[in-house]
């Protein structure tokens, strides 16, 4: 099929992985006994600024953060 070789194609692709993956993470981080707080704004003059609070468990949020950063 021509169409799945467009970058378009491609491009939509990549993002449904990523989503799923970002999706499962913070699944599993609503499920965890704790509260999980994950916000960031980006600046001009300040450039970006993340904040993380509670982190229940550390492997699991580093993963989730890297997932995010990758969407930035």
């Amino acid at each position: 099929m021509q169409f799945q070789n467009t970058p378009k194609f491609f491009l939509v692709k990549t993002f449904k992985r990523h989503y799923y993956k970002v999706r499962d993470i913070a699944e599993i981080l609503a499920m965890s006994n704790g509260s999980f707080s994950f916000s960031y704004s980006f600046k001009k003059d300040k450039g970006l600024q993340s904040k993380v609070e509670t982190t229940p468990d550390d492997e699991t949020t580093i993963r989730f953060v890297v997932l995010m950063r990758l969407c930035g």
